[in-house]
Parts: structure tokens; C-alpha cells; sequence
């Protein structure tokens, strides 16, 4: 994989802002472009296996979101409409043109925003596990995310060795729990929440992947986004929230299928 690419995007105002959030993002491949948002305490090596496999004929282009992997935390001010602008910033900087956006988890909200805000920059979605991913540790603050983080996140996000979950983010990816949280809490508030239970049509293909296992985003949540997009459900049977680090092989199938059908 490349070195990621560092943008410094104009943030709430849009206008050019030192104290912007600096965004990371790594490119690989060739063509029409892709973009992948990972999920929250996540990162662009999730989507790695994918990636590779896709760029032969893709341009893969993943960012880290903010608190995430390299990029810089959220700013004070900012909000679902300031960090949608922010990846649309990214796009314009590498000049993607009209892209695939997929997205995993909670990002799949920011896909949501950046269609309504910005329709021309989006010629499909892919939506993996999409859904606000909300647990009472938002309601005791950072400190209390903290503690469920290193306590239940493995448990929720991965079926396979859930017990090393947790510390290989913090420890392998580097993750900062606290400032992740602040994009979680971001991602959870009730905000986020009305606009999966408002989504409509997006205006391009859609396909929306879920899990059966999944303990975070259940079937039955899955379903009725996909209904409200009318968008194409797919379901895997054999992993939990983390479908491209669990099921890569899988997840890439279903990808490159939609890509070739569009």
C-alpha cells in the first residue's frame, strides 16, 4: 500500500483554515474511482484485502476518518454537514470526478449527507452494516466510552477472536479512543439517528450488505434501510459487524459484482 496523502480540508467554513482537520487518505489502483470511509474505531487497513483485490481495474481511494489512523480529530464546530463538505474536499483535491462511495457502519451516514448535499459527486453507494451504532456509554461521556470501549468492543464488532479486538486498534493502528469517540458521538447523536429513519432513493444504484450476525446493526435494521433506499440487500451468514476484516473474499464478491453491473 502507498503512503497516505495528507489534505487539509476547509472545514465548517469551507474556506481555507490552518486549524482545519487534516485528512490522510491512500490510493491504489487505476480507473473510475471508489471511495471507502471505514467505521468508527476503525481504519483504511480494514478495507486493504479489498482494495488490492479491486485495483486492477478500480481507483481505490480510503480515508481515515477524523480521530482516525493519521488524520486529525474533528474540529470543535463540527457537525454531519461540515464533515460530509470535508470528504467532498478530499474528492475535488484528488479529483475522483464522479465516485463509488461505500462505507461501513456509521460512516454510511456521511454517504447519506454527502448525496444530499452534493449529488453530483456520487454515481453509486455501497453500504456494509449501515446504521447509527449507539450504546449507553454515550451518555456518561468520553471517559465512560473509554471503559466500554476496552471492555465490550470486541465483543460487538467481531465474531472471530473478539477478545484481542480492542487492543489490536489501540495497539497496532494506534487508535486514540477518545478523539474516535468524538466521531462516534457525532455519528450516534439524535441527529444521525432521523436521517436513516428519513433516508430516501439516493438517485444512483445502491446495494446494502449486511450480516446475519451482526450484534450492532441486526437484519431487520438492515431491511428496512434497504426498503427505504430501494436499494439491492445482500446478507452474509458467517460474520459479525466487521464484514471486510472477517469475510475480505466475500465482501469483495459482492463489490465487484455491483461495480461491473453499473
Amino acid at each position: 500500500m502507498p503512503e497516505t496523502v495528507p489534505i487539509r480540508t476547509g472545514g465548517a467554513t469551507r474556506e481555507p483554515d490552518p486549524d482545519a482537520t487534516e485528512y490522510h487518505a491512500m490510493e491504489i489502483g487505476a480507473g473510475r474511482s471508489v471511495i471507502i470511509l471505514h467505521d468508527v474505531y476503525g481504519g483504511v487497513s480494514d478495507w486493504s484485502h479489498v482494495m488490492e483485490a479491486l485495483s486492477d481495474d478500480w481507483r481505490c481511494l480510503a480515508v481515515d476518518l477524523p480521530g482516525h489512523g493519521t488524520t486529525s480529530p474533528l474540529t470543535p464546530d463540527a457537525d454531519l454537514d461540515s464533515v460530509a463538505g470535508d470528504l467532498c474536499d478530499v474528492m475535488d483535491a484528488f479529483g475522483t470526478g464522479p465516485a463509488v462511495l461505500i462505507a461501513h457502519g456509521a460512516s454510511a451516514l456521511l454517504v447519506l449527507r454527502i448525496v444530499q448535499e452534493r449529488p453530483e459527486v456520487t454515481r453509486g453507494a455501497i453500504l456494509v452494516s449501515p446504521g447509527v451504532i449507539r450504546t449507553t456509554a454515550h451518555d456518561g461521556g468520553f471517559d465512560v466510552v473509554e471503559d466500554w470501549f476496552s471492555q465490550a468492543y470486541g465483543e460487538a464488532f467481531f465474531t472471530e477472536q473478539p477478545g484481542r479486538a480492542a487492543e489490536e486498534r489501540t495497539r497496532v493502528q494506534g487508535l486514540d479512543v477518545r478523539a474516535a469517540g468524538r466521531l462516534h458521538a457525532l455519528l450516534a447523536s439524535p441527529e444521525a439517528t432521523h436521517l436513516v429513519r428519513s433516508a430516501e432513493p439516493l438517485g444512483v444504484p445502491t446495494l446494502v450488505i449486511g450480516s446475519m450476525r451482526d450484534r450492532l446493526v441486526p437484519p431487520s435494521e438492515i431491511d428496512a434501510l434497504g426498503q427505504r433506499l430501494e436499494a439491492e440487500v445482500e446478507f452474509m451468514p458467517a460474520a459479525g459487524h466487521m464484514l471486510p476484516v472477517e469475510q475480505p473474499a466475500q465482501i469483495t464478491s459482492l463489490v465487484r459484482d455491483f461495480l461491473e453491473r453499473m
